[in-house]
């Protein structure tokens, strides 16, 4: 999904193989590392009382989407 929005995004600067491959684009999601190479680092964080409401109690919905 990601992949295909980067292909449909109004920036085209995004819509090459650098970007939207889905190899590229897991790998850096499971490392977490900047989709778009600036050199941002991610860290995972849990999920907690801070999140709005429908997403603590509906975190299963979510699952796809969070970092395990």
């Amino acid at each position: 999904m990601i992949s295909k929005k980067l292909k449909t995004f109004a920036h085209t600067e995004f819509n090459n193989v650098k970007y939207t491959d889905i190899e590229k684009i897991n790998y850096n999601i499971n490392n977490f590392e900047d989709l778009f190479q600036r050199g941002h680092k991610y860290q995972k964080i849990e999920i907690d009382s801070n999140y709005p409401d429908y997403i603590v109690k509906n975190i299963n919905l979510f699952s796809d989407w969070i970092a395990k």
